[in-house]
């Protein structure tokens, strides 16, 4: 009980974290939708798209890598993990540098300084907010991750409305977000004092890279899920297309608010369980995915009629069409998070090896099936592709994690949520507001139903103490 409350505690304040810093990102909606043509933000989100694939390359998810190895070491002696992971991560930044510099120019991409910088910016946030995770430091990384998405939203405004700034203002206020972020926090960790020649370990060193090299193939191979598709529409439609799919999928967004949160407590609470027995990780991953895949249906479901109602509101008129982007999109991002779940259990066993296979899979079936259809049917290819992909890789990895880990997934549940899930979705595209108001209070009362006796708990014991 203890391990569970601990676990509940830790999505509480990741949740706060990820649903303030999320929510200044998607409160800017408008202002992008509104001082940006299509046409410009496309472009941008092009330009983001290939600094992602070198960035999956080069930087081998450090961060990741670092985290989980300081679970292995014990007081002064996690300071070994940081120190090869900054290491890693100089020796990247490096390599980052010199293939952008010829990589945009070949590709004539503006503001190479700016795009540089958004990249050394956001990834040494990463390095630095999981060496605070692994610290158990969650306050500050929440709180500073709440101060440099502030910034950045403070600085956009002013940027865009007041300086009349183009699509150069989403990467200053990037830049200036995130240095504000990692100064509040490697203060908070004590960062230089942990990065030392005296904690290095040439076989520490070798251990780190062969774990996160297959991370780095696996990243690699996701951009073709996450950031090709950019590529694609621009080029065989055009940039103010990928404008609109890069807004539709800004509002999944609003689901990885609880993904985001669960993934980062389960990381920690599973990484800190890596000694319990076979029958018991049985029981635990099993029980995990099931309430994992309730919830997020559940908010998925909850989701769409919000969207349904506040899209004209919220958004440009230059943007109208993306609204039907938007249910493929989520469903997409609803696999993403159940297969990003499954890649952590991998993790936790030291197994990744095992991960590049779905990833690649599923890559391939998005370019297949993008390509096949986009001179049919447009830019909803792009959707449809990316969810048959992560429905690919939700697949490959739950056979996977089956191989070494008694899982059991309630198919049942899983079946009557995706039919409900369905129905949510015809109101959404046929209903009118008031129908897809009265959608959201349904699924509302469904969710107290589903997690009456945990809110129950929840109240009870707040009122005891």
């Amino acid at each position: 009980m203890n391990d569970l409350m601990k676990f509940i505690k830790s999505t509480g304040i990741y949740l706060l974290g990820n649903v303030l810093s999320k929510a200044a990102s998607f409160l800017l909606l408008p202002l992008y939708t509104n001082y940006l043509s299509p046409n410009d933000y496309g472009v941008y989100d092009l330009s983001i798209a290939y600094n992602s694939f070198l960035i999956s390359i080069l930087f081998l998810d450090i961060w990741d890598g670092t985290m989980r190895f300081m679970f292995d070491y014990k007081d002064d002696d996690k300071n070994k993990p940081i120190t090869i992971g900054f290491i890693m991560f100089m020796i990247s930044s490096i390599l980052y540098g010199a293939v952008l510099l010829i990589l945009g120019h070949f590709l004539g991409l503006k503001y190479l300084e700016l795009l540089f910088l958004v990249g050394i910016t956001s990834n040494f946030q990463q390095v630095v907010g999981y060496i605070a995770r692994g610290l158990g430091k969650n306050y500050a990384f929440v709180l500073y991750g709440l101060v440099g998405s502030v910034t950045t939203l403070v600085t956009n405004i002013v940027l865009l409305t007041v300086f009349n700034f183009d699509y150069r203002a989403l990467y200053i206020s990037t830049i200036v977000g995130m240095a504000l972020n990692i100064l509040g926090l490697s203060y908070s960790i004590d960062l230089k004092s942990r990065i030392s020649k005296v904690f290095f370990s040439s076989a520490l060193f070798r251990e780190m890279v062969r774990y996160s090299l297959p991370l780095c193939v696996n990243s690699a191979a996701w951009w073709f899920l996450t950031g090709f598709n950019r590529v694609i529409i621009s080029e065989r439609l055009s940039a103010a297309d990928n404008g609109m799919y890069a807004v539709a999928t800004k509002f999944s967004s609003m689901l990885m608010l609880v993904t985001t949160g669960f993934q980062m407590a389960w990381q920690e609470f599973s990484y800190s369980r890596i000694e319990i027995s076979d029958e018991e990780k049985d029981t635990l991953y099993s029980r995990a995915i099931n309430e994992y895949s309730k919830f997020l249906y559940l908010g998925l479901m909850a989701i769409l009629p919000v969207i349904k109602i506040i899209f004209p509101y919220f958004i440009g008129n230059e943007y109208s069409s993306a609204i039907s982007l938007v249910p493929i999109v989520l469903y997409a991002t609803f696999f993403s998070s159940i297969a990003a779940f499954l890649a952590s259990i991998i993790n936790v066993l030291k197994k990744n090896q095992f991960i590049f296979f779905s990833t690649l899979s599923s890559a391939i079936v998005n370019v297949v099936v993008l390509l096949a259809l986009l001179d049919i049917i447009g830019i909803q290819a792009a959707t449809i592709s990316l969810c048959c992909g992560y429905f690919v890789n939700f697949i490959i990895r739950t056979r996977l994690v089956k191989k070494f880990v008694g899982l059991r997934i309630n198919y049942l549940q899983f079946t009557a949520f995706t039919l409900l899930f369905f129905l949510v979705v015809y109101v959404y595209i046929r209903g009118s507001i008031q129908l897809n108001l009265l959608m959201f209070i349904g699924v509302m009362i469904l969710f107290f139903v589903s997690y009456r006796r945990q809110i129950t708990g929840m109240i009870n014991s707040s009122i005891k103490k």
